[in-house]
């Protein structure tokens, strides 16, 4: 047994200290990434501990990827990119989640998977006001 905690699941500082919860799906966590160098890139993360896809039954794999379907059209409605692009990764961060990032053409990483490098982090004002935008979408 791992003696490692997970920041999903702890809800800890580290978890604050990168995304902030915008809220809660069916089957997941809606987060706000802190680093917006694409506008609009947010997390949904599995609401159970899991590290792979296929550990979730076919009932919560659809309900997540309804959620990552939903997301994303709340996403297309409010930033209006030329492309959203789904990455799943987990090598480090071992609870499933899936990273989606709004591209635009002729900005940051058109063409090639997006990166962190050159970060751009808004003020608290700035991601309330990206939050509420989405909460309100979702509600809708």
């Amino acid at each position: 047994m791992s003696t490692k905690t997970c920041f999903y699941c702890d809800k800890n500082e580290v978890l604050d200290s990168l995304m902030i919860h915008i809220g809660e799906l069916s089957h997941s966590n809606l987060y706000l990434n802190l680093n917006q160098s694409h506008l609009g890139r947010v997390i949904v993360a599995s609401k159970i501990h899991i590290k792979e896809i296929f550990e979730l039954s076919k009932s919560e794999r659809d309900g997540f990827m309804g959620d990552v379907a939903l997301t994303s059209e709340v996403l297309q409605a409010i930033f209006c990119p030329d492309k959203i692009n789904y990455a799943i990764y987990g090598d480090i961060v071992n609870h499933f989640h899936m990273h989606i990032v709004p591209k635009y053409k002729d900005k940051k990483n058109w063409g090639s998977p997006y990166n962190d490098d050159f970060p751009i982090f808004l003020n608290n004002q700035e991601n309330k006001i990206l939050i509420d935008k989405i909460r309100k979408k979702l509600e809708t």
